[in-house]
């Protein structure tokens, strides 16, 4: 799995990221999904799921083509594809959105 570094503090897992960080986020997060493999347009929503025991935080990603996905938001603040939200939901028993 690939790792990208967030420059951004303002996307913490229990907030929302301030307007001017937005959409630097949100490209981000895509970077993340596509550099998987996996179709994300565009990214139009995301928010915290949980925190790990390592400290990091799970964010649930959605696309405008529909699909979802949980991205790992390290404590160093690099992301990290886990899966689609389908997978994440089956295997946690915890929901994404």
């Amino acid at each position: 799995m690939r790792s990208l570094c967030l420059p951004l503090a303002a996307l913490f897992i229990t907030g929302a990221p301030a307007p001017a960080a937005a959409q630097s986020a949100e490209a981000l997060l895509q970077a993340a999904i596509v550099l998987e493999g996996r179709a994300c347009p565009k990214v139009v929503a995301y928010k915290g799921i949980t925190r790990t025991s390592s400290g990091s935080g799970l964010l649930a990603v959605a696309c405008s083509d529909g699909r979802h996905h949980v991205v790992e938001m390290r404590p160093d603040l690099s992301l990290n594809y886990i899966s689609s939200c389908s997978t994440f939901e089956i295997t946690t028993n915890r929901r994404c959105f």
